[in-house]
């Protein structure tokens, strides 16, 4: 077959493909001959019967089954010292391990969509935020008592679109989260402080058993809703966190989340989020004389993460955006309305396209009533400015220098505002 032949088929198939109406097979067997048209067959079917064999011998070629179990150790340090302001100036280390020990059923070939995990931490050092500086958000996601701990048991079942989760759980693993805050020092980058201040929740470093139900119906909408008990305890009557009992006393928390994911060209543009929470325990009620209780604590939340813009010279590069704000009774609670707002841009620097530049910050008010009635006097709010920068070395090391000015430490007019410096080592094995 020439050149021309080639040439004319290809364009015929191409205008057949928009206008098979206007022409017939017979003018094709006009313009080849028959010995043509045969080895064009003989041609296809050669490459039908080629690439069926590939596919098969590529079937046939033995994988290497996965293993069942997975493990993985987390090392999160930080090194902090407060300059200027607070209770005090001084240094502090604080430090968390995390051991994580999971099981797949499906790798295992027992039954699809089963996955266990054990989650054991172990939090060490010293605790820097009640030594020297007082703030009520608590400047370090990582500071606990020094303990080792039993943090999380579960056992989650995939049903299609549908999931359950039994087990102790950590509620900010799965709610009232923001990828782009995760990058932050700052606790209330984490679970809005509105709603840690107010109730017990189940968040590190103590944890509570659960029954948590997923509906995901397509790509772009998550439901969630779980309850779990009210009353996570404490290390000193419970020191490993491994009591599985459920609390009549503590009564229970429930709370439910919506997600609204924005994707285009398959990249998420931006999550959007929803919920609120119930707590059934009974509370008191600021100033009451009468001693009268309340049942029951409420707050409600929204969160989003939003790409502004993407940064040609990376695929993941660019400037995002998050922001959170929750709002909770204001006779019961010490915060009735936090806002959290941050910037995040990864691959600032051309020769290290995975850096993370951050500039963030958290307002928490005050209950009204606290600042209204109290004898004392009661700042009106606390806030944070933080600035981050992630040195990240490959998918195992980063080093993450962090900045923060802390503004009313405590809501406490003798304490001065504070500035803080860390370098946080996270280190993944």
């Amino acid at each position: 077959m020439s050149s021309k032949h080639v040439f004319v088929a290809f364009l015929l198939l191409a205008t057949f493909k928009s206008a098979s109406a206007q022409v017939d097979s017979a003018s094709i067997k006009a313009f080849f001959t028959p010995e043509e048209i045969a080895a064009m067959r003989a041609y296809n079917a050669a490459k039908k019967h080629f690439n069926d064999s590939l596919a098969e011998a590529q079937a046939a070629i033995p994988q290497e089954p996965s293993s069942p179990f997975s493990f993985d150790a987390k090392l999160t340090a930080d090194f902090s010292r407060n300059f200027t302001g607070g209770i005090s100036q001084g240094n502090t280390y604080m430090g968390l391990i995390d051991l994580n020990f999971g099981f797949n059923t499906d790798s295992a070939h027992w039954w699809k969509g089963g996955e266990f995990l054990l989650h054991l931490e172990n939090s060490n050092g010293q605790q820097h935020t009640g030594t020297y500086i007082g703030d009520f958000q608590t400047f370090s996601n990582v500071e606990a008592p020094n303990n080792s701990y039993l943090y999380e048991l579960w056992y989650r079942q995939q049903l299609g679109k549908f999931a359950i989760k039994v087990g102790k759980h950590d509620l900010n693993s799965e709610f009232m989260v923001t990828e782009n805050g995760l990058t932050y020092v700052n606790s209330s980058f984490g679970v809005v402080s509105s709603g840690a201040l107010g109730a017990p929740l189940s968040i590190y470093p103590r944890t509570a058993l659960t029954v948590m139900l997923q509906y995901q119906p397509n790509d772009a909408w998550n439901f969630q809703a779980a309850v779990y008990d009210g009353d996570p305890g404490n290390f000193d009557e419970d020191p490993y966190n491994i009591e599985m009992c459920l609390s009549q006393e503590g009564g229970f928390l429930g709370i439910a989340e919506a997600h609204y994911t924005f994707s285009k060209d398959e990249k998420t543009i931006g999550t959007y989020k929803l919920g609120a929470y119930y707590h059934s325990q009974q509370y008191e009620i600021h100033f009451d004389t009468t001693g009268r209780l309340v049942t029951g604590n409420w707050g409600a939340y929204a969160i989003f993460d939003h790409k502004i813009f993407a940064d040609p010279r990376h695929d993941d590069g660019g400037l995002s955006a998050f922001g959170q704000v929750s709002i909770a009774p204001s006779d019961i609670n010490l915060s009735d309305l936090y806002v959290g707002l941050g910037l995040n841009y990864v691959g600032v620097f051309r020769k290290r396209p995975n850096d993370v530049l951050g500039l963030a910050y958290a307002h928490m008010n005050a209950s009204k009533t606290l600042v209204k009635k109290s004898e004392a006097p009661i700042l009106a709010y606390e806030s944070a400015v933080e600035l981050t920068y992630q040195f990240i070395f490959g998918d195992h090391f980063i080093l993450q220098p962090d900045a923060q000015y802390i503004i009313n430490p405590g809501l406490d007019p003798t304490i001065e505002n504070a500035f803080v410096g860390v370098v946080r080592v996270f280190a993944l094995f």
